[in-house]
């Protein structure tokens, strides 16, 4: 997917307690961050900020890699949030963002009043909104079966065994995005 070789240091937009960190290749530094100081302070990251993604405290190009797990579908604008990540990266982003065709993303949102954007977040709209933002989407994948935050650890565990990419039902759409032209 992305150059690994090449990827020195990353942030992670709406880190929360750190868990897509806990998933990062080895050997990347990251700085992580949320709006809520309770979730960073559990955070495993040694750089927390406390920040929203409509203003990320980075210069230009500070990072190789930006990335968020299902953040945006908590943002009024992602759009918003999607340009600032582009704005602090130096060539990628990476999107994790909850699969609406998966019966439990799908379920979930309908029960959960702070999830029901999911159900807008389809794959067409996703890629709008990336393009909007003048991020060019490289990769996109469904992905995972693993709830962030919400599937316990050794259940977890034993699920990152299993294939990552998994058509159509996945419960992540993966989306592998580049800075565009301007």
């Amino acid at each position: 997917m992305l150059p690994l070789d090449t990827i020195r240091c990353g942030l992670d937009v709406g880190s929360g307690t750190g868990f897509s960190i806990l998933h990062a290749p080895p050997g990347i530094q990251f700085a992580a961050t949320d709006l809520s100081w309770r979730m960073l302070s559990e955070n495993i990251c040694n750089r927390r900020v406390l920040a929203e993604a409509y203003r990320l405290p980075f210069a230009d190009a500070s990072f190789d890699v930006v990335m968020c797990w299902e953040v945006l579908h908590h943002i009024a604008a992602p759009v918003i949030a999607l340009a600032e990540m582009r704005r602090v990266s130096r060539r990628w982003v990476l999107l994790f963002e909850p699969n609406p065709l998966n019966i439990f993303q799908f379920l979930f949102a309908l029960i959960d009043r702070e999830h029901r954007w999911v159900l807008r977040f389809s794959k067409k709209y996703l890629m709008g909104q990336i393009i909007r933002a003048d991020l060019a989407p490289m990769i996109y994948r469904t992905t995972g079966l693993i709830f962030p935050n919400k599937t316990p650890a050794p259940i977890a565990r034993i699920l990152a065994h299993l294939p990552f990419h998994i058509p159509l039902v996945g419960i992540s759409q993966c989306i592998v995005a580049v800075k565009g032209s301007t």
